[in-house]
């Protein structure tokens, strides 16, 4: 049969994708157990489905084993309760093809692959590569995920309407700078979820019709994304105003979605990951200005 992009799940899905973290221990091994705890602290924080195993989750260090098992822990720990979203791009299409597989075997709701990465690639060689992805799991949507500026190869809007062919392309993942090259994806047929992967832009976004944000900060503050989200949805025009005062403060406090800080951040709400496996600043670097912005955050949340 095949996915009904149409009359799936997708095609009427709303509100904020959480970009999960990958709980480490103390040798940075994979830390299972402590996934139920991240995926109650995010479901009471609002979020409407995860996605697991993409940037925010740090793919690039894990091998094929931990990516397969760290998918495995979240789907269990959701039970159902909300859509998984499993990430299953790679550099080297045959894993990505494996992790489709897995994917489906072990219940996620739908399937992502980011663009290919580091080697420059054809605008036809990218287009076959979402395809040959898309068309390994025909019965879960699947997504375009495009994040040029991490990437260095773009999904141009011609190149996503092309992948269209594929029946289960439910929809893009679109991680841009600005909402000139969001504003495209908006004429799309409702029933094609485009999902922002900006937080800066989700106000915006949302009241021009987007559907859903993909937010890395919401790893560490699901309730500040989703009170925006929520009120512009709403109609709530003043509280989503403020309500996005708060969110570009933790953009801010996150150095917009680095893994290492949103564990730091994480930490400090009482859901300890461990240490990202990258290093993208030294806590040295933080500036003192950032306790000063985390104290404000958090009393709001009181509110």
């Amino acid at each position: 049969m095949g996915y009904d992009r149409e009359n799936g799940w997708t095609a009427s899905f709303r509100g904020v994708v959480a970009a999960t973290l990958t709980p480490l221990g103390e040798r940075g091994e994979l830390r299972p157990d402590l996934v139920p705890k991240v995926v109650e602290f995010q479901l009471k924080g609002g979020v409407k489905a995860l996605l697991v195993g993409g940037t925010t989750s740090e793919f690039i260090t894990l091998d094929m084993a931990e990516r397969r098992e760290l998918l495995e822990s979240f789907v269990r720990a959701v039970d159902g309760r909300v859509p998984v979203i499993a990430h299953i791009g790679h550099v080297d299409r045959r894993k990505a093809a494996i992790l489709a597989a897995h994917a489906q075997d072990v219940g996620a709701d739908a399937t992502t692959a980011i663009a290919p990465y580091y080697h420059p690639v054809s605008e036809a060689a990218s287009r076959d590569y979402f395809a040959t992805l898309a068309s390994a799991t025909p019965e879960l949507p699947f997504f375009v995920y495009n994040y040029p500026g991490t990437t260095g190869n773009p999904v141009p809007f011609e190149l996503f309407q092309s992948l269209l062919e594929q029946p289960n392309v439910a929809g893009v993942k679109h991680s841009v700078g600005t909402f000139e090259e969001l504003e495209p994806y908006l004429s799309l047929p409702p029933h094609l979820c485009v999902m922002a992967g900006n937080d800066s832009l989700v106000s915006r976004f949302f009241r021009s019709g987007g559907r859903a944000i993909v937010s890395g900060n919401a790893a560490a503050f699901p309730e500040v994304v989703s009170r925006v989200v929520d009120a512009v949805l709403a109609g709530r025009d003043d509280e989503a105003d403020r309500s996005m005062i708060q969110l570009e403060k933790v953009i801010e406090l996150g150095r917009s979605g680095a893994p290492d800080r949103l564990r730091e951040l994480l930490t400090v709400r009482g859901v300890e990951i461990g240490r990202s496996r990258l290093a993208t600043f030294l806590p040295e670097e933080v500036p003192e200005s950032h306790a000063a912005l985390l104290e404000d955050v958090l009393e709001r949340l009181e509110e």
